[in-house]
């Protein structure tokens, strides 16, 4: 694979490709979101413990402290963004929450749910997107002025922007009980599934800023919704 870190604007693209059979080991994103686009071939993707199949078409969103690798890919070329929160400004921020798509693309924690959150996308749908990103990969490789940073940076609003209101588009799943925690019954879904999570995980070493960033919240923000309506 290979990668390129665009300042000053934080963002990171991964050109990812795994030929024939194998093991690509684990990482971690320790601070920062991660957005793949998955451009051909196949293989199977390890997040956070789980085995999850992909193909050409597949998009989804992983948030920070998140573990994955790759296995039994055959010709799989993936992109991959790697951004923070800080990204982008507090009102492109408020936007990217407030379309009910954009939450969908985050990744759950059980298997059998991955295939309603994940994103995939029609050949002519993908073709849209891969002019995106052709776009963008234009703009960040090749910079010509002052001007090109701040227009990648929008591009790649316009890209989120416009995979948020694909899956939008789908039928929302019907959400089964996340928890048997009794304080869930009166919790939102997104505090919920951050319940759902610390009781999955209560031997790891959780930070405010990990659990956070599970609801594209900053640190603060989180601890004031979730004392709120937890607390």
């Amino acid at each position: 694979s290979s990668s390129r870190w665009c300042a000053p604007l934080e963002l990171a693209i991964l050109h990812q490709r795994f030929d024939g059979g194998g093991d690509s080991g684990l990482w971690r994103h320790d601070d920062f979101y991660a957005l793949y686009v998955v451009r051909g071939g196949r293989g199977i993707h390890i997040i956070n413990g789980h085995p999850y199949g992909i193909a050409r078409g597949d998009v989804y969103l992983t948030p920070p402290g998140t573990f994955h690798g790759y296995r039994d890919y055959r010709n799989l070329c993936v992109e991959a963004f790697c951004f923070q929160s800080e990204f982008f400004r507090d009102e492109e921020l408020d936007a990217l929450r407030a379309l009910p798509g954009f939450w969908q693309l985050m990744t759950p924690l059980e298997r059998e749910e991955f295939r309603d959150y994940h994103l995939h996308l029609a050949p002519e749908t993908l073709r849209s997107v891969e002019t995106m990103l052709d776009e963008l990969f234009c703009e960040l490789e090749t910079p010509r002025d002052d001007v090109a940073p701040l227009l990648a940076r929008g591009l790649f609003f316009r890209l989120l922007v416009f995979l948020a209101r694909e899956h939008a588009q789908r039928k929302t799943p019907e959400r089964r009980d996340v928890s048997t925690h009794k304080t869930n019954q009166m919790v939102g879904p997104r505090v919920a599934d951050v319940l759902r999570f610390c009781e999955s995980h209560f031997a790891l070493p959780l930070s405010v800023a990990q659990l956070a960033a599970m609801m594209f919240l900053s640190p603060a923000r989180f601890s004031e919704k979730f004392t709120r309506e937890v607390g």
